[in-house]
């Protein structure tokens, strides 16, 4: 007789018959198949089998809260990847954009700077355009005086030659001198007339020089003299745009703060979507320790996928160990259910003698010659004789939430032919 030290006194004592109290042990002992009901009739028995199917259902709706927890997560972990990823990119180009605009700031500086230097070296040159033109016209009077002493000089050789033709022979050597001093006095009237009209020449291109830029001057103003028309222009001139250049420095020192202020923000974004992924991501291992955890339970999701193994390792085709025939079968029960996720068979050793039947959909390697005898799942129906459950597990195949069930294959005689095992999608059941 079996030792009740694992029940306690009550349940013992409440005469419950053998197969009930086996039942108890089984649970007290930690398997946990919450589908079993106690057989005895009275309030024992009927208290007992009422606490079962309660645990059952609440550990079922607690399976099921962890299996819809664990099918939002993946999106939201994606969403939070994406979201992550997307905030990183804004923070690279806002920072891209503050380096180019700070960049930009210390050109309009450099800018400033050189402009700053014109405008002192356009004062310089309005300064010596005007010096130009003084010394242009003061040239103009001198060359005036000369060309009037050229021509009293021409008409006091004309005098002389007068007189020296009255003097006869005596002022013939005066007469040749006067001569003498009439050239000289006509070709510095020649030269001079000459430097006068390159004078005017040039007093026209600083006029040129300076009427354009009296051009930027406000209208309306008095036309000032020439020499303080260009220094006074060109250094409006260059000072309006000094002070352009200055107000814009501000404006993209203001763009720059703002942009930094932008890529603080995305900053922010980024550090937010990585702390979301994070919180997913231990959404995601809450989930999965829950769902494990309840996965020692035989719990009534257990049921149907129990039973339809039960049939399937009945059929003729199954029990023939015929390769083709089985797969059959098996390709049929797939397209049928679609908690099945996979279906396979071994041989009384572990070798795999069936490839890997799979739903649609789900991508599977092939199986054929695989060795399987170290697995759980085949020592525990060879060595009991009966057919087993697993725990909840992820699948390899799909990343689901699955556990196996798997059953002897009965030959003739009713000899152990191989071990039939499916595994089943639990998300597809809850």
């Amino acid at each position: 007789m079996a030792s009740n030290r694992s029940l306690p006194p009550a349940v013992v004592e409440a005469g419950l018959p053998e197969d009930d109290l086996a039942v108890l042990r089984r649970i007290a002992e930690g398997e946990w198949d919450l589908n079993t009901r106690l057989e005895a009739e009275g309030d024992e028995a009927e208290t007992l089998n009422l606490i079962l199917e309660n645990l059952a259902k609440t550990l079922t709706e607690a399976l099921r809260c962890g299996v819809r927890l664990y099918g939002n997560v993946p999106p939201l972990f994606d969403f939070s990847a994406k979201l992550e990823g997307a905030a990183r990119t804004q923070e690279d180009h806002a920072a891209q954009i503050a380096a180019s605009a700070r960049q930009m700031e210390a050109q309009l500086h450099a800018i400033s700077d050189r402009l700053q230097e014109a405008l002192q070296f356009t004062a310089d040159v309005a300064g010596i355009v005007a010096d130009l033109d003084t010394r242009s016209r003061q040239i103009e009077k001198v060359v005036d005086r000369v060309q009037r002493v050229a021509g009293q000089t021409k008409l006091l050789s004309l005098n002389a030659s007068v007189e020296a033709a009255r003097a006869g022979a005596a002022g013939r050597a005066f007469a040749v001198v006067a001569e003498e001093v009439q050239k000289l006095a006509a070709d510095a009237a020649k030269a001079t007339t000459e430097i006068h009209d390159v004078l005017h020449d040039l007093e026209e291109r600083i006029g040129v020089a300076v009427r354009a830029v009296g051009r930027r001057t406000e209208e309306g103003a008095p036309p000032p003299a020439a020499g303080d028309a260009a220094a006074t222009t060109l250094t409006r001139l260059m000072e309006g745009l000094v002070e352009q250049v200055r107000e814009q420095n501000a404006e993209v020192g203001q763009v720059v703060g703002d942009i930094g202020r932008i890529a603080g923000e995305a900053r922010l974004q980024t550090e937010g979507a990585a702390k979301l992924k994070e919180m997913a991501n231990r959404a995601r291992e809450g989930s999965d320790a829950l769902i494990v955890s309840l996965g020692g339970f035989r719990l009534p999701v257990h049921i149907r996928p129990r039973d339809l193994v039960a049939r399937l390792a009945d059929d003729p085709a199954i029990r023939s160990m015929d390769r083709f025939r089985q797969e059959e079968v098996m390709a049929a029960a797939a397209e049928r259910h679609r908690f099945i996720e996979l279906l396979y068979i071994t041989d009384p050793t572990g070798r795999q003698v069936t490839e890997n039947i799979a739903r649609k959909g789900v991508a599977v390697s092939r199986g054929h010659g695989a060795d399987w005898s170290k697995r759980p799942w085949f020592q525990n129906p060879v060595q009991s004789g009966e057919l087993c459950l697993s725990d909840i597990y992820r699948s390899s195949a799909s990343d689901r939430f699955c556990f196996t069930v798997s059953t002897p294959i009965r030959g003739e005689h009713d000899t152990l032919a191989g071990i039939l095992a499916v595994d089943i999608d639990l998300t597809q059941l809850i």
